[in-house]
């Protein structure tokens, strides 16, 4: 069974590129669905300190962040592969079904005859849809395509998922 989550607990919602032009700006790849949701951000935290938002810009599918005290390429540079976290009260609210990643990550994945398969261990997100990269026991992984076809139950508060072995699959 999962630990309670703590409302206050930090979620990630984005990691940092690299940097962007020479006054400070980040390069952001965003791990939530909703690019447009850092225009609701005052701060995030970055390596254990929140710094205030001060400019959004957006490029293709990433977030172009400037940062009060983050003024030159040399300080930016040293946020490469920083995550952006938000305490998980500031969170958008899921609908009944939905699901954040960091709460499907680390479930034990079970097919519906009983058989462990494993944990998943990423989540990809792929223009179909997203695919759970579950870490097998015997170290091979195994790519799960999230479908209602596939998955037939997620159980956050246990930690497993339950899904249909459809052929090709394994």
């Amino acid at each position: 069974m999962r630990d309670k989550i703590n409302e206050n607990e930090l979620i990630k919602i984005g990691i940092i590129i690299k940097p962007h032009g020479l006054k400070g700006e980040l390069k952001v790849q965003p791990l939530t669905g909703d690019i447009k949701r850092f225009e609701l951000l005052e701060s995030v935290n970055l390596a254990g300190s929140d710094y205030v938002i001060e400019r959004i810009k957006y490029q293709n599918k990433y977030v172009i962040l400037k940062f009060r005290g983050i003024d030159n390429i040399e300080i930016a540079e040293k946020f490469r592969n920083v995550y952006l976290e938000i305490p998980l009260c500031q969170s958008y609210k899921l609908q009944e079904g939905e699901y954040f990643y960091y709460q499907l990550e680390g479930l034990k994945v079970y097919t519906t005859d009983n058989e462990y398969l494993g944990e998943i261990s990423e989540i990809l997100e792929l223009p179909a849809n997203d695919v759970y990269v579950v870490q097998c026991e015997n170290h091979r992984e195994l790519l799960i395509p999230a479908i209602a076809d596939v998955v037939k139950k997620i159980d956050i508060n246990n930690g497993v998922m339950i899904i249909e072995l459809l052929e090709g699959l394994i």
